[in-house]
């Protein structure tokens, strides 16, 4: 029973260790796809983007890392920070470099931003789902161990 339980538990573990990977790897490449669009005013004006994008993904790949022993709600939340923090360095740099934005540039900066908030909700969700249908599992399968106990 209690082998059922630890393999079953360790399968959890696993999951999700797999989902954040997927994850961290698809919020870097549409971080990459923003700040492609984003930049190319900055660029000529002499900010290098492989700089900072180097800088993004040293950032997102040392929290991941870090946190992977760490409880996942910790882990969540210093990746969600991470990611809050990057984007307000974005707006930072977008400002510097363009002190007199076109509504266009503004827009689209916007428009980038919530599209990596959006990739972020979404692993959030997929996150609660995952735990909340392997904690259901894992109800499930120690009610019926329990009565199979009891039972025998």
């Amino acid at each position: 029973m209690y082998r059922g339980l630890t393999e079953q538990m360790q399968g959890f573990s696993l999951a999700m260790q797999q989902t954040m990977a997927e994850h961290v790897k698809n919020t870097l490449l549409k971080q990459i796809e923003v700040f492609q669009s984003v930049q190319k005013p900055i660029v000529k004006q002499g900010l290098t983007l492989s700089t900072n994008l180097r800088h993004i993904m040293l950032e997102q790949v040392n929290v991941l890392a870090a946190g992977m022993q760490a409880p996942m709600a910790e882990q969540l939340s210093r990746y969600s920070s991470s990611v809050q923090r990057i984007m307000a360095e974005q707006l930072q740099i977008f400002a510097v470099n363009t002190p007199n934005p076109t509504p266009d540039q503004m827009q689209e900066f916007i428009d980038s931003v919530q599209s990596v908030v959006a990739e972020q909700m979404k692993f959030t969700v997929e996150m609660q789902k995952l735990l909340s249908d392997q904690m259901q599992q894992f109800t499930e399968n120690l009610r019926k161990s329990l009565s199979d106990l009891v039972g025998a």
